[in-house]
């Protein structure tokens, strides 16, 4: 199945996808030809009038074999894309927050984005795990989000590959939050459930009035309004002046899976901390 694309660009994409078959044996130039009309059913002639034809077909068979082998987490890499472009580029199982993130990454490190290309592909593969077919995406498929975005200005060697390594663990987090949101959904209910008990206990109206704001806050966070990016718990152990403060060990979920990163990680006592924390 063709991608629809608009009347003046098809005679443009059939150009390429010669080219781009011509390229690359069977099936793989067929999958690659398939991509390439899925990366470009929305791109307007004008980019066409400024990127070479070679260069067009490289960049889609370049991505092609970026998603041929089976994901196990996100690719990425930062590459010249032909003599005046550098892209950065991304392919992996989709997922939300994807591209949000990484364009995110680049607003933060000062890269201006002069071209955005983001389908999400229907993959088939065989029992080797070598790309069959590819097509726009449908249920009960393997479903990947490619990622093509290329920068306004050309960056130096070492900061490619240092954004490449920033883009990896910034995928790498949104994996985690996508992974653990059920986790911080029932943990959110958990802590609702505290508070209830608590206003039920509560000696006064003021106090009651307090469980009850914060019960309608976290109700609140919970109906979509709010991105939970991580969850972890704390121990508060011992009487002042000895009481501490630990990471409650196996609670960390999202990006703050990881608990060896905490400032608690290792008991610290109470007395230690800044009087405004």
């Amino acid at each position: 199945m063709k991608a629809k694309v608009s009347q003046p660009t098809a005679p443009v994409l059939d150009d390429l996808a010669r080219d781009v078959e011509g390229r690359l044996p069977p099936p793989r130039g067929a999958c690659a030809v398939a991509l390439l009309r899925l990366l470009h059913a929305r791109t307007p002639p004008a980019y066409f009038a400024r990127v070479a034809p070679g260069e067009a077909a490289t960049d889609a068979v370049s991505l092609f074999e970026l998603i041929e082998k089976p994901f196990v987490g996100f690719r990425v890499r930062v590459r010249a894309a032909g003599s005046k472009r550098m892209a950065l580029e991304s392919a992996g199982p989709d997922q939300p927050f994807i591209l949000d993130s990484l364009l995110e990454l680049l607003r933060v490190r000062g890269c201006q984005t002069a071209e955005v290309f983001h389908p999400i592909v229907a993959v088939e593969r065989s029992p080797s795990g070598a790309v069959v077919s590819i097509g726009p995406p449908r249920s009960g498929v393997e479903l990947v989000s490619v990622i093509h975005v290329e920068l306004e200005e050309p960056i130096s060697e070492a900061a490619r590959e240092n954004l490449a390594h920033e883009a990896e663990g910034v995928l790498k987090e949104a994996r985690l939050v996508v992974q653990d949101f059920e986790p911080m959904l029932k943990k959110l209910r958990e802590v609702e459930d505290d508070l209830l008990e608590h206003f039920h206990e509560a000696a006064s109206a003021p106090e009651r009035d307090d469980f009850k704001e914060a019960m309608a806050f976290l109700d609140w966070l919970r109906r979509a309004n709010f991105v939970f990016l991580g969850y972890r718990g704390y121990d508060l152990k011992g009487k002042e002046p000895d009481a501490v403060i630990e990471v409650e060990h196996g609670s960390g979920l999202g990006i703050l899976r990881d608990e060896a990163r905490s400032t608690f990680a290792k008991p610290k006592l109470l007395s230690s901390l800044p009087a405004d924390l």
